[in-house]
């Protein structure tokens, strides 16, 4: 007590020495940090002109920026009629625009934390991609995106797209119907660690920055789950001639630590601060890593398919926000000659406290949702029967684009209008795992034969069915006239087969 008394300024003194060191440790470890991010070739572009978007991904690009230019007189044109179901979709989309402004500024009010913040806001922007699309009744449409996406260089998955596009009639069925339903298509994953094998000191630290908030990728469906299969057995076969990697492996690597399904080909990364917490740069320092193994895996994948990818190239999107005050980029790989480099610009600014930048958020995010289901990831799906291909097989046609068991307008190959809706349905929840070659040999399976019994693979049985088809006009006739008894025979005691029951199998 006497050396404080004898000395008052000595504490503050100590104090003021043991902050400024401590400002000086962390300003150090935040230049270490950036080093290292430049060093594998990541760019925060600062600035960037429409006309110098690379020339891979500019319709992408010019695409999110105009929609910097809605509001809700643009929304609603007065110059053109509306059908009700445009009416319904619009008023969906702006009463959502309006509780996300609620709810933003009610947390300027109240400044919660930074988990507070995310809860109450991320759900509310992201719910896109939780909501079902197609009615699972009639497979209509529940809702269209105001902006159709466009691809880059126009092939099959266009082709496909503009085909199907005049059949995307709206639902006529209840509301009711179709409001417990959740999109299957899609997964996220908080607060999850990114695996970045090519930066790993072991340091605490460290790891929290391979950590970010939320990633959203694809769920783990048949659609894939068979062609990654088939794909991992076909390298198999010829990994010592070609030493192929396994993409599945990579995949589920990425995201470590979680349970239950992979999430697939993550696209879109969201890092969040408090608004009177962290700045943008450390929204930036963190999620540099995982935006740069996101971007690795696409590039990865189309290195080894040697496709042209329609959508541009590989293409990762990130959002940043600080309480109210949002951010939206695009990352991808620069076409540039020279070394690598990874490069992120901002399409998109704005403050979900005004209405207007809210609603344009929405139409991003839905822009964002039609994107990665038409476009991304039939991409996906084509690059992998690719590669999923055997060396005997035809390189010039395949029918990766055309053929997707999740979406049910490209569930083939039965013709749709004999599609059984609810068939399909089940058949996306439980999908049938691959089968490899070695189960279909018989001769095998008869080594384990006993006086006991025998065992056989499953795939070897085979069902036939005969249906007759019959007019409503004639099936009448035919009834009464298969229900007549012959003269002095009772008709109960006729068969079955001739009072009439056999026509249970008939459709009409």
């Amino acid at each position: 007590m006497l050396y404080f008394l004898l000395h008052p300024l000595s504490a503050f003194d100590l104090f003021l020495s043991t902050s400024s060191a401590l400002v000086l440790f962390i300003m150090n470890e935040k230049q270490k940090e950036w080093k290292i991010i430049r060093g594998h070739g990541i760019v925060f572009v600062t600035a960037i002109l429409p006309d110098q978007f690379p020339a891979h991904l500019s319709k992408t690009f010019q695409r999110i920026r105009s929609f910097r230019k809605f509001d809700l007189a643009t929304l609603y044109p007065s110059a053109s009629p509306l059908t009700p179901e445009q009416i319904f979709w619009k008023d969906e989309i702006t009463n959502r625009a309006k509780r996300i402004t609620a709810i933003a500024a009610r947390l300027i009010e109240d400044a919660p934390s930074e988990a507070e913040v995310r809860l109450r806001m991320e759900q509310m922007v992201l719910e896109r991609f939780n909501m079902v699309i197609e009615c699972p009744t009639c497979k209509r449409r529940l809702w269209r995106s105001e902006v159709e996406v466009e691809v880059e260089s126009p092939h099959r998955i266009a082709t496909s797209l503009q085909s199907r596009r005049p059949d995307r009639l709206p639902c006529q069925c209840s509301q009711k119907e179709v409001s417990s339903h959740i999109n299957k298509m899609f997964s996220t994953r908080a607060d999850q660690m990114i695996s970045c094998d090519f930066f790993d000191t072991g340091s605490e630290d460290h790891a929290k920055r391979r950590r970010p908030d939320r990633i959203l990728g694809f769920q783990e469906t048949g659609s894939f789950s068979r062609r990654l299969e088939k794909y991992n057995l076909t390298a198999g076969r010829s990994e010592n001639e070609a030493g192929f990697e396994s993409i599945l492996g990579a995949l589920k690597s990425t995201v470590l630590n979680h349970e239950g399904n992979s999430l697939l080909f993550p696209f879109l990364i969201i890092e969040a601060k408090k608004r009177d917490s962290a700045s943008f740069d450390d929204c930036n320092m963190q999620s540099a890593l995982p935006i740069l193994e996101m971007l690795k895996v696409q590039e990865d994948m189309q290195r080894k398919s040697q496709m042209t990818l329609e959508y541009g190239g590989p293409l990762v999107w990130y959002i940043a926000y600080r309480g109210e005050d949002w951010r939206l980029s695009g990352c991808y790989i620069s076409e540039k000659p020279g070394p690598a480099s990874y490069e992120i610009v901002t399409l998109w600014t704005g403050q979900l406290n005004d209405v207007e930048s809210a609603l344009q958020l929405l139409l991003i995010i839905d822009y964002i949702f039609d994107w990665a289901r038409d476009i991304y990831r039939p991409s996906l799906i084509s690059q992998l029967e690719m590669l999923a291909k055997e060396p005997s097989e035809d390189d010039d046609e395949f029918t990766g684009v055309d053929t997707d068991s999740d979406i049910f307008s490209l569930a083939k190959p039965r013709p749709r209008q004999y599609m059984n809706v609810e068939d399909w349905a089940t058949d996306l929840e439980n999908d049938t795992e691959m089968v490899v070659d070695e189960e279909h040999d018989v001769m095998k399976w008869g080594a384990h034969d006993s006086e006991l019994g025998v065992f056989r693979p499953a795939s070897i049985v085979q069902n036939f069915f005969s249906v007759a088809f019959s007019s409503r006009k004639r099936i009448s006739t035919s009834y009464f006239q298969l229900c007549q008894p012959k003269r002095g025979v009772r008709l109960s005691s006729l068969p079955a087969k001739q009072r009439g029951l056999s026509i249970t199998g008939a459709l009409f």
